[in-house]
């Protein structure tokens, strides 16, 4: 799913999903996620807010130029670079459990919120 303008909202979904927006909020609620593809998700100007199973096997990618990440997930971090060493925002590489799918998030000037439910 793309979109120039406007936000993208996505619920009980099982993916693979590729969604982008240049300016506005993704939100994609996961009930299941595929490993069969990559998930990319990402706004240039707006929030990115992902949910998916407590028992999802992922490799994650998180990141936003000016915003934060907020997460309920126990994440094994692999790489990481802090703020201080960008000026702003956040660069996350992780694992979610024992790894697996790639998802990618990234928010220009938003927050990223990955969430367990």
């Amino acid at each position: 799913i793309s979109k120039v303008m406007g936000g993208i909202s996505i619920t009980n979904v099982v993916g693979p999903v590729t969604a982008n927006t240049a300016t506005g909020d993704i939100t994609v609620t996961f009930t299941k996620v595929n490993q069969a593809s990559p998930i990319t998700i990402s706004s240039l100007s707006g929030d990115l807010d992902v949910s998916v199973p407590k028992k999802t096997a992922a490799n994650v990618e998180i990141s936003s130029s000016m915003g934060d990440l907020y997460t309920n997930i126990d994440l094994a971090i692999t790489n990481t670079k802090e703020a201080s060493e960008r000026n702003a925002g956040v660069n996350v590489k992780a694992k979610m459990n024992t790894g697996g799918v790639l998802i990618n998030l990234h928010s220009g000037t938003g927050n990223v919120f990955f969430r367990q439910r």
